[in-house]
């Protein structure tokens, strides 16, 4: 994976094991969860292996994300990467006008022709709950497809790591859909690892600087 976001990720995580990477805060500014690199690249290792053993996903295989806000998206983001599955992240719907994004995730989903969806055990039933309440007949590719809770997998299950597998593409991102139906890009490592460099030489990021990202 030469010139990869993983390669690229790989070589930082081999400079400053023990330096923190990120920090997810609630809404009062107080942290919730933190990771440094060597912790981050464990935990998206953990996912892979767990992925790897327990599922017979090929390569290029589309992986919808479908998570509450938190650092467990990003592992399970970097997970795919690192099995060489095409990560496709979404707008998980909440309670706040369910049905039509959930609508909207249900035509992603089938125009990508997802093959599973990475997420939490308290979305997941968050979710039939709200689906429920709406009373929406559930006969589409979500239901087809397997819902694994990335939670459940708290340490190798091989007891090896696999090489990473390089995809075709980085990752494959939807519009929000609010003028018409969702249309996906996708995204391929030297893009996106030429936009991060862009980023950091325009604004004089280093290695110093932590960064503020609102989701």
């Amino acid at each position: 994976m030469k010139n990869s976001v993983f390669d690229t990720f790989e070589n930082w995580v081999g400079e400053h094991p023990e330096k923190l990477l990120y920090s997810f805060l609630d809404i009062k500014g107080q942290i919730k969860e933190s990771y440094t690199y060597a912790a981050f690249e464990k935990r998206v290792a953990i996912i892979a292996d767990n992925l790897r053993s327990r599922h017979s996903f090929q390569r290029n295989d589309k992986i919808l994300l479908a998570f509450p806000p938190g650092i467990e998206t990003i592992c399970a983001f970097f997970a795919c990467v690192r099995n060489g599955l095409i990560p496709v992240p979404t707008y998980p719907p909440t309670s706040s006008g369910f049905q039509s994004s959930y609508n909207k995730m249900v035509y992603i989903a089938t125009d990508c022709a997802v093959k599973g969806v990475l997420t939490s055990d308290e979305y997941y039933w968050n979710l039939k709950l709200n689906v429920a309440r709406n009373a929406i007949q559930e006969n589409n590719i979500l239901t087809k497809a397997p819902w694994i809770n990335t939670g459940e997998f708290t340490d190798f299950d091989s007891g090896k790591r696999e090489a990473p597998v390089d995809a075709d593409f980085l990752f494959l991102q939807y519009t929000s859909g609010s003028t018409g139906e969702p249309k996906g890009v996708m995204i391929d490592h030297r893009g996106a690892v030429g936009t991060l460099l862009d980023i950091n030489a325009r604004f004089g990021v280093t290695d110093r600087d932590r960064v503020l990202a609102l989701s």
